[in-house]
């Protein structure tokens, strides 16, 4: 169906809006005109209507030209001209034929201007390394801000990786675990595309038979077990406050200690 439409059917990351920027921002205005129409007591039903009436006549800045002139080949009628004041054509004859170029060009500049105002700077990931995902969800003061650690084992765009566990992420979610925790943790765990796809090697299956199965350290505490090296059992002595107490004076007279 999308093939013989000439429709590329791509998917965004988890948790990233803006890799489909598009759609939210028709939403965004979309449910502005809801709120509007709300206030001013109208029916829902109808105020949509008249939004995407409004939506398809009016020329997009990025296209030139209207969708409904897109689509259709032709500008719709509006109530301007039912009361005959003059409208904007939605481009000239043949203008259909420059929007790809009009597009790319557009896109080129939004691109290079929003990266040049946020600082944007290329994800220095590679397949291998050791990652922790960044919680969608706040878990409350005491919880981490982190999950993970996970294996980046693919790559599905400029700046999309896909874990370990069968999830793509974007690379503004990943934080780097350290190159001596990564080492530690491969040393430490079996291999995580075999862990997650549920065929485990054959040191895991005894483990599982035991009753004893290997897992990832999934909090800050449990990596710094893993990573921390092995102090000596040394007992350090005591240390006791070496202030002097002198007694509580109230009214000229010393209380005594209880």
């Amino acid at each position: 169906f999308l093939r013989e439409r000439g429709i590329a059917h791509r998917c965004s990351s988890l948790y990233y809006p803006q890799g489909n920027g598009a759609i939210e921002r028709f939403n965004r205005v979309l449910k502005d005109f809801m709120q509007v129409a709300r206030l001013e007591q109208r029916p829902l039903q109808a105020a949509v209507v008249d939004y995407l009436g409004l939506y398809r006549s009016t020329p997009h800045a990025t296209t030139g030209v209207s969708p409904a002139k897109l689509l259709h080949g032709r500008q719709p009628r509006t109530r301007l001209n039912t009361v005959g004041l003059p409208t904007r054509e939605g481009g000239h004859a043949g203008s259909n034929k420059n929007v790809p170029a009009r597009v790319r060009t557009k896109q080129m500049y939004a691109k290079q201007y929003t990266d040049r105002r946020r600082g944007a700077k290329r994800p220095a990931f590679r397949v291998g390394d050791f990652v922790r995902v960044r919680k969608t969800a706040d878990g409350g003061k005491a919880s981490v801000n982190y999950t993970g650690p996970f294996k980046i084992v693919g790559r599905k765009g400029k700046n999309s990786f896909l874990m370990s566990d069968g999830r793509c992420w974007n690379a503004s979610k990943l934080v780097r675990v350290p190159c001596n925790q990564s080492q530690t943790i491969e040393q430490w765990a079996w291999e995580l595309p075999h862990h997650c796809s549920g065929t485990a090697g054959p040191e895991s299956r005894a483990d599982a038979e035991q009753g004893e199965l290997l897992r990832l350290p999934e909090t800050r505490a449990e990596v710094n077990e893993v990573v921390a090296p092995l102090e000596d059992s040394v007992e350090q002595p005591l240390r006791r406050s070496t202030r002097v107490r002198r007694p509580v004076e109230r009214f000229g007279f010393s209380l005594p200690e209880q």
